[in-house]
């Protein structure tokens, strides 16, 4: 003789509670997800750093978002004058013309915030 098994969702309550649940930490999850880049993004300004990155073909992109080069200058001025003590971190991709990144650096070291280059990890610079 075989018992019936029982019936973890048999009431319709339960079950949708169970279902609210998981919607409700689905959604949590996926928003989670949208802030997270978000607040990565942000720790380095709260840190007085400003990131800009240098592509090969001498795009820049400002915590990965492009920016055109007069676009930078107006943004690191109000930053200087909105969080004194910040600095300008500048990553080159391993492909940059080290000819081409000097006179950008130079361009930058007479701007608003002090400049540091940091060189990616394993690159090599051409020039």
């Amino acid at each position: 003789m075989t018992r019936p098994r029982p019936q973890l969702l048999a009431s319709p309550h339960l079950s949708g509670l169970v279902h609210g649940l998981l919607a409700t930490g689905l959604a949590g999850f996926g928003l989670a997800l949208l802030l997270m880049p978000q607040r990565i993004v942000q720790r380095p300004l709260r840190q007085a750093i400003v990131t800009l990155h240098i592509g090969a073909e001498q795009q820049l992109r400002l915590w990965h978002q492009p920016i055109q080069r007069r676009e930078l200058n107006t943004f690191l001025r109000a930053t200087a004058s909105r969080h004194p003590g910040s600095r300008l971190r500048v990553i080159p991709d391993p492909q940059v013309n080290w000819g081409q990144l000097r006179l950008l650096l130079q361009e930058l070291q007479v701007g608003p915030l002090p400049v540091e280059l940091q060189l990616p990890p394993g690159g090599s610079h051409h020039g």
